[in-house]
């Protein structure tokens, strides 16, 4: 199977080669496409992609100007190519867990008519240099959260849902993932970890009140959606969000 990762990235100069190397190092199970929109970096992240982008032909960079994550992700989607098989997604400062993509191509081959898998995240704060791992001593907690990183979804699924909705500065990812599901896919719960989400202080969501904001945003448009679908509920197996505001309280 060809698994493409897309990434929206900006100044994330401290933790990106960390985050391509997290997935680079399971290249070896299947055929990666990394897709990584540098959404106009000015702090050196664009060199670290130009480097990596030659010595990995894995990775594809597409340099564009700062428009926002939102159209980045845009881009990305985009750029896929026509004999993608499976595509999941990862922020430039967070990591992929170690045989994730092994795992989910294995359950997709197993049962053709599957058409995503949601994992949970682990948040984190530290990670020792190299290791693509939290530190031994970092706070972690571990959930199973609204992110993109968390699905894998075949190609055609994300097709009949289409672009992100540009209108969102932030909760893109929460319109996105419920536009999804409201396709009624058939999907795999899993208890595995699929990435590690860093805390940090540059983390988009620090602040609450736009994330609030978008968030309602999302919920609401997608109660309008719902009234239109008649008897559609949403599953209530995929999201365990009771814990994530413990890790918003870390920075």
């Amino acid at each position: 199977m060809k698994v493409a990762i897309l990434m929206a990235v900006h100044n994330d100069r401290p933790f990106i080669e960390d985050a391509l190397h997290s997935v680079l190092r399971q290249s070896e199970s299947t055929e990666l496409d990394i897709v990584v929109v540098n959404d106009g970096s000015d702090d050196g992240t664009e060199t670290v992609l130009q480097d990596m982008a030659r010595a990995f032909p894995e990775i594809r960079v597409i340099d564009t100007e700062n428009r926002g994550v939102t159209r980045a992700r845009n881009r990305g989607l985009e750029a896929l190519r026509p004999d993608t098989d499976l595509v999941t997604f990862l922020d430039g400062d967070d990591l992929m867990a170690d045989g994730r993509i092994e795992r989910d191509c294995a359950a997709f081959a197993r049962d053709p008519d599957l058409a995503m898998i949601y994992s949970k995240l682990c948040y984190f704060e530290h990670s020792d240099p190299g290791a693509f791992v939290p530190s031994s001593d970092s706070r972690t907690l571990v959930s199973r959260s609204i992110h993109l990183s968390s699905g894998m979804f075949r190609l055609s699924l994300l097709k009949g849902v289409g672009l992100f909705d540009e209108e969102f500065e932030q909760a893109e990812d929460t319109d996105f993932i419920l536009r999804i599901l409201e396709t009624s896919p058939k999907y795999l719960v899993s208890d595995s970890i699929a990435h590690y989400y860093r805390r940090h202080p540059g983390s988009m969501t620090r602040n609450r009140q736009i994330a609030a904001r978008e968030f309602a945003r999302a919920m609401l448009k997608a109660t309008k959606r719902r009234k239109l679908l008649g008897n559609y509920r949403l599953p209530n197996d995929i999201f365990d969000v009771l814990q994530d505001e413990e890790a918003a309280t870390w920075i």
